[in-house]
């Protein structure tokens, strides 16, 4: 499982500190694939198990062959 123990240190941790009981953790991972591609997964552990809630995938580009309107469209957030 991707990053299993990190995930379950994260979320513990964020739970048990005073400071971040009011908080809602969100835990997430990385996965560098092939041809400059990497995939972020938010990952949740319910007690048992680690599973992913949500898996994207980007390309990495070099910043100036972005466009004004590909600013436009990563700032829509995309449906849950």
């Amino acid at each position: 499982m991707l990053g299993a123990i990190q995930t379950i240190q994260d979320l513990t941790f964020c739970q048990t500190e005073k400071k971040y009981r009011d908080c809602i953790p969100r835990a997430v991972s990385a996965q560098f694939l092939a041809d400059r591609t990497i995939a972020l997964f938010e990952t949740t552990f319910d007690g048992n198990e680690v599973s992913i809630v949500r898996e994207r995938h980007y390309e990495l580009t070099e910043s100036d062959k972005i466009s004004s309107s590909d600013l436009r469209v990563y700032r829509t957030p995309e449906p849950d």
